[in-house]
């Protein structure tokens, strides 16, 4: 028997940091950004720390899916509500994957 474990790199975040927004789908805290439900097929949180962020746009577009990308140029993690939305926020972090996010309120998110 084969067995595989999969190794998650632990961002460096102050996770007792002040948390400015909290929803099922993120958390923003004053050191970064926790993407709930986003490594597939596990849906484990990915951290992104204030510091590898370059850029950050609210897009207005729907998103045709829950997990995953579309258009090879986003990662969304998983939202099954994503399909109502209008616009999503899209994170540089300098990859050409760029993780990006639809939250219950993305204005207040933004």
């Amino acid at each position: 028997m084969i067995l595989e474990f999969v190794v998650i790199q632990i961002k460096h975040m102050d996770l007792t940091a002040p948390v400015y927004y909290n929803d099922k789908d993120i958390k923003i805290r004053e050191s970064g950004i926790t993407l709930k439900n986003y490594f597939f097929p596990i849906a484990t949180s990915k951290r992104i720390p204030f510091s590898e962020i370059k850029d950050v746009k609210l897009i207005d577009q729907k998103v045709g899916r829950i997990w995953g990308t579309d258009e090879h140029e986003y990662w969304f993690p998983l939202d099954s509500k994503r399909i109502k939305r209008d616009s999503f926020i899209a994170i540089d972090n300098g990859h050409s994957m760029k993780p990006a996010f639809t939250c219950t309120d993305n204005m207040k998110a933004f």
